[in-house]
């Protein structure tokens, strides 16, 4: 490749440091900037220089002559069009295995070296800002930034050697498969000493993985003790198992609810069914992935057969709900590793009990007016406030009550059906039918309409709370996940959690009559709409909200909230909203005003739901795995009083005053 003209390129994936390079166009490719201005001569341009002729998997990086934040560094020569190898080092997995989720290496090796103190804020950067710490385990985090230190800083970069089944004059796609073979998922495992390849940490299960199961699970398989069980070290022991085959696939399919013991750990939680996202190929891509991923692929048998999406096919025909996949994994033979028993489970939940809940405040004071958590894994409703239960409600998952806190509309995360409550009695008004497994509820401020989403078809169901009938489906777009009305009730938004945007509903015409994107955001979770009606927050799958200006439809501000979904609460009276991760432990308060995070309260492991009382004064929160309510004072930003729930995995709340 020669050169023939120059483009200047503005380096985004190290904003901070506002460095462009020049780099020859000629016949190879080059990132071109959309930043307004990138192609104009850069203010204090200070050194150039000349990648050599070098080999085929090697590139010399000039050593600049200052670095001074806001210069330019010009590189005028060819620009390769594979991607060099990384450095023999250790850390090196490490850095293949995570940094290249988001971003090709190509920006550590291909750019001019950064300091070391450079490197440390760039990886901290990354974690804190871009949402890494999403995926990259903290143990890793120092082995990331030794390894970039020691190989790629001014006085590190000479002294670097390349493999030789790396480097050299092999050609391009030998080069590239050659990297391919020797990186797993994990980045640790020999594939010469196993009978079955590793995976590709760039295959089609790769990336169904990442998108929806490394939330919980981790992008290194080892998931979060006591939240969510790990798969590196575990899958293959579920696969070699009697009925094990059918068992993961079942697993994916219908989902899990119950109390399970992996590695001495207890986890009673629930893994929700992937049959309505993800086709049949997807799923066998996610198995085959996990079973070779993260040195899985060792432990398995050398005659291990794929699986495939006929294979999955025929698993799904057989609908099974949740329950009944915890049943068969008793089943499994796979003695300490089983579904927990019911003596080990009472033994748990006594040493939880013994647990001192805080009680700083009076209940009465605490809840003064009911508080309706779902009970997932108790099929059952309870008033907070009062003890009440509400019993024989399947898998309650969201729910939503009405404006005047006499209905209760609830989902099955198992089934087609929404119930609709009489909060006074109990007594289930109605059922509706809706299809598929529905995920969010909401019911409209004049208590006539309720919203299901029903992400499997892509549609909102919308049913009639008076005469209890289903009206109709509404096509909204790819996996609805939850919806908000406005306060006149004419418009609703609905999250689209695999379509990055939200679904408007015209409520005269029960219609969609417009999308609205959320930029910088892929998977739209819950939301929440302000007082004013002019702004949505958004929380996505992934950790992340954004603040969108609906006038405008532009995103206003990003912000970094912890790992895994979770919900999100715009607090009446107040200028705070509120949201938790249940991958984590913390809830996180954000200011309305000024876009700012304000402060992280700790409330316990696995927190999803999060509502504030119609007066602000008191944040209520849904700790799944400590079953229970968490109630956060807003005055002082601190817990104050801990209410156990009679039934596991408190998921969701809902409270009067507080759609």
């Amino acid at each position: 490749m020669k050169q023939t003209h120059t483009r200047r390129l503005r380096l985004t994936a190290i904003p901070m440091l506002a460095v462009t390079i020049v780099v020859a166009a000629g016949a190879a490719w080059a990132y071109q900037s959309d930043e307004a201005g990138a192609n104009a001569n850069p203010p204090g341009y200070v050194s150039e220089g000349q990648y050599g002729e070098g080999v085929l998997g090697s590139a010399d990086q000039p050593k600049p002559e200052s670095f001074d934040t806001g210069s330019s560094y010009g590189i005028h020569g060819d620009w390769p069009s594979y991607t060099p190898p990384l450095a023999d080092g250790k850390g090196k997995d490490q850095v293949k295995a995570y940094c290249s989720v988001c971003h090709n290496t190509t920006y550590i090796n291909m750019q001019p070296p950064l300091s070391a103190q450079q490197w440390d804020d760039t990886v901290h950067k990354m974690l804190n800002t871009f949402g890494a710490k999403q995926y990259i385990p903290g143990k890793a985090v120092p082995q990331i930034i030794e390894y970039l230190q020691s190989h790629y800083t001014p006085d590190t970069i000479g002294q670097n050697t390349v493999s030789p089944k790396e480097g050299g004059q092999a050609d391009n796609k030998s080069a590239m498969a050659a990297d391919e073979s020797s990186s797993t998922a994990g980045g640790s495992s020999d594939p010469a000493s196993a009978a079955v390849a590793p995976a590709k940490s760039d295959g089609p299960g790769a990336s169904v993985y990442n998108q929806n199961c490394a939330a919980c699970h981790q992008a290194d398989g080892k998931g979060i003790p006591g939240a969510f069980p790990p798969q590196a070290g575990h899958a293959p022991s579920l696969l070699a198992a009697e009925g094990g085959r059918e068992y993961l696939a079942h697993v994916l399919l219908f989902g899990l609810q119950g109390a399970i013991d992996v590695e001495g750990t207890t986890y009673n939680g629930a893994m929700p069914p992937w049959a309505a996202g993800l086709d049949d190929t997807q799923i066998a891509d996610a198995l085959n992935y996990v079973l070779t991923a993260w040195g899985n692929n060792q432990d398995l048998p050398a005659d291990f057969k794929p699986y495939t999406a006929q294979e999955i096919a025929a698993e799904r025909s057989k609908s099974l709900n949740t329950s009944a996949v915890h049943d068969a994994r008793s089943t499994l033979n796979l003695g300490a590793d089983a579904g927990a028993t019911v003596a080990g489970s009472e033994q748990d939940k006594a040493a939880e009990n013994s647990k001192p809940l805080k009680a700083d405040v009076p209940l009465a004071t605490a809840v003064p007016a009911p508080v309706y958590a779902a009970l997932q894994n108790a099929n059952a409703v309870e008033n907070i406030a009062s003890g009440k239960v509400y019993p024989d409600i399947g898998s309650a998952h969201y729910d939503s009550l009405s404006a005047d806190g006499k209905q209760l509309l609830v989902s099955n995360i198992d089934t087609g059906a929404v119930y609709l409550l009489d909060t006074g009695t109990g007594q289930k008004l109605a059922t509706f039918d809706v299809g598929e497994a529905a995920q969010g509820v909401k019911i409209s401020p004049d208590g006539r309409y309720g919203l299901a989403a029903v992400p499997g078809p892509g549609e909102v169901a919308l049913l009639d709370l008076k005469k209890h009938t289903l009206i109709k489906k509404i096509a909204v777009g790819k996996t609805p996940h939850n919806a908000r009305f406005t306060a006149d009730g004419k418009t609703a938004y609905v999250t689209l959690q695999d379509g990055g945007a939200i679904a408007v509903i015209d409520m005269a015409t029960q219609t969609k009559s417009g999308e609205i994107p959320v930029e910088g955001m892929a998977k739209p979770h819950n939301l929440d709409l302000s007082a004013d009606g002019k702004r949505l927050w958004i929380r996505d799958f992934t950790g992340h909200v954004a603040v969108l200006q609906l006038a405008t439809q532009k995103v206003l501000a990003h912000f970094d909230v912890g790992p895994s979904h979770g919900g999100i609460d715009v607090i009446p009276n107040s200028d705070y909203v509120a949201t938790v991760a249940i991958g984590g432990r913390e809830v996180t308060i954000l200011n309305q005003k000024t876009l700012k995070k304000v402060t992280t309260i700790e409330v316990g492991q696995s927190p999803h739901g999060v509502r504030a009382s119609a007066d602000g004064r008191w944040l209520y929160v849904s700790v799944t795995s400590d079953n229970k309510i968490a109630v956060i004072d807003m005055n002082t930003f601190k817990v104050v009083r801990e209410v156990p729930t009679q039934g596991g995995f408190p998921f969701w709340v809902a409270i009067q005053g507080n759609a």
